[in-house]
């Protein structure tokens, strides 16, 4: 069985040959669907997506969100034999129907290599899926990466090219923890669609519950002048990496502020295992911590917990062990 370190440093290698099969040594990509908002997670696989293609020699030649997607400035930025990189994550299904730019661009470059890097995929309506996976198989240049068996095994018959490989967030390798320990438990708590459980309550006073998404963004100048119209696109790839590293910074702080760690955010999982902050973790309503857990992070015996009430008693327990050590 593995350690932190030693998973870690697997998983960066696993996450670099994806990297390296996509786009080949020194080869150049356009790197689509930054993620310009406060979901610490997305910012973190941005990031670690970035680090990946650095190691491999990757030039990005053309960087954009998936709201100021621009064929026409894409179509100016590449070359022929370059390769069209859509950034990972979890919004690979039906749940977040403004997230369109994968279609648009199999539709609007035909000619192109293009690969959707690391994604859970979850539909609520198969039909839409045949739908896209139809578009893709047009397309015949589309490479499907998905980061776990479940995603893997419903997508697998209807994609010509797929690759299970871990989330790209551990291109990112291990984190320093950040921050002096605030509270006994800080308590990731999502407040979105993909929410499973109600709101933590009955909870020791000094635990704390918070998302991510719910708190001001502490790179919002920075985000607001990214947005706007005079926005030079020249300069995005630096702005974008300021916004993502201020975002991971601030959800490590927000994680490790606690002796342990409760969330239902795969990326609080993934986060905690980075920078070694012990925790708990809790199912959301795609199933995709547990899916991912069970296909790459099982190793570490991370509790996962069915419900409020049994991540509570967990996290009592781990936070007696940690705090004995």
């Amino acid at each position: 069985m593995p350690g932190r370190a030693t998973l870690i440093a697997e998983l960066c290698t696993l996450v670099d040959a994806a990297t390296a099969g996509a786009v080949g040594p020194g080869g150049r990509v356009a790197l689509l669907n930054f993620p310009n908002h406060t979901n610490v997670g997305d910012a973190a696989l941005w990031l670690g997506l970035v680090a990946s293609l650095g190691r491999v020699g990757a030039d990005i030649v053309h960087e954009c969100e998936w709201a100021n997607y621009d064929p026409g400035a894409l179509a100016q930025a590449l070359r022929p034999d370059d390769t069209i990189l859509i950034t990972g994550g979890g919004n690979f299904g039906d749940q977040y129907p403004a997230q369109q730019t994968r279609e648009a661009v199999v539709v609007d470059f035909p000619d192109h290599r293009i690969v959707q890097t690391a994604q859970g995929v979850w539909f609520e309506d198969p039909a839409r899926l045949e739908s896209f996976a139809e578009k893709a198989r047009r397309h015949g240049g589309f490479e499907l990466h998905v980061r776990d068996l479940a995603s893997h095994e419903l997508v697998a018959e209807q994609f010509a090219d797929v690759l299970l490989t871990p989330d790209t967030a551990f291109g990112l390798g291990p984190i320093d923890r950040r921050g002096p320990i605030r509270v006994p438990v800080r308590w990731l708590a999502r407040t979105d669609r993909e929410r499973l459980h109600p709101p933590p309550a009955g909870l020791p006073d000094d635990w704390e519950v918070f998302d991510w998404l719910a708190l001001p963004d502490p790179a919002s100048r920075q985000a607001s002048e990214s947005r706007s119209p005079r926005f030079d696109p020249g300069r995005r790839g630096p702005v974008y990496r300021d916004l993502a590293e201020a975002r991971v910074a601030h959800g490590i702080e927000l994680l490790a502020g606690g002796r342990v760690a409760v969330g239902d955010r795969l990326h609080g999982h993934i986060l905690c295992v980075l920078a070694g902050v012990p925790h708990v973790a809790l199912s959301s309503r795609t199933g995709k911590t547990r899916s991912f857990m069970s296909t790459w992070t099982s190793g570490l015996g991370v509790a996962l917990a069915s419900d409020n009430a049994e991540a509570m008693t967990f996290a009592a327990s781990l936070l007696t062990d940690v705090t004995r050590d």
